[in-house]
């Protein structure tokens, strides 16, 4: 059985924090600058919403390992738990 322990608190809370920042963040760094990247053709649009899609790409990799203690149900934590 998977045990919980004393950093659940911590997880659930930047779970939830990544949830709602991620959700909002999304909305202005991505999808808002790319509209305005299509509607105005600008290039430092084009070089913004690429840098951010970058970064949320690196991020989804980190959440997809699953570091301990940083509020994400990866692969090490999958391999933990059984």
């Amino acid at each position: 059985f998977y045990s919980i322990q004393d950093s659940a608190d911590s997880n659930i809370l930047l779970a939830v924090l990544y949830l709602f920042c991620g959700i909002c963040g999304a909305w202005r760094l991505w999808y808002r600058q790319i509209y305005y990247a299509i509607r105005d053709r600008k290039t430092i649009k084009w070089w913004i919403f690429f840098f951010f899609f970058c970064m949320h790409v690196a991020f989804c990799i980190v959440m997809i390992l699953g570091i301990k203690n940083w509020g994400s149900a990866g692969v090490i934590t999958m391999i933990d738990a059984f």
